[in-house]
């Protein structure tokens, strides 16, 4: 699994099961292909398969969550 970041969290009225949509739906990817969903204030870390973490980041970077532009990369950590 590849930790991926999101720059959108609860903050902005955003919950786990609005990010697992926006990354199923815009990639296409499983929903078993999707690990552990930590979600903060102004963040989220998503784990996902590797073989698809460069695809998360290409399709959800620019998109919208509950009107939250989205900057997504592989964590740093």
């Amino acid at each position: 699994m590849t930790k991926i970041f999101l720059s959108v969290g609860k903050g902005s009225g955003a919950q786990v099961k609005d990010i697992l949509g926006a990354i199923t739906g815009e990639t296409g990817i499983g929903g078993n292909q999707v690990g552990r969903i930590d979600m903060q204030e102004r963040n989220t870390f998503v784990h996902v398969d590797s073989t698809q973490a460069d695809l998360v980041v290409q399709k959800m970077n620019g998109k919208r969550i509950k009107g939250a532009k989205i900057f997504a990369e592989k964590a740093k950590n």
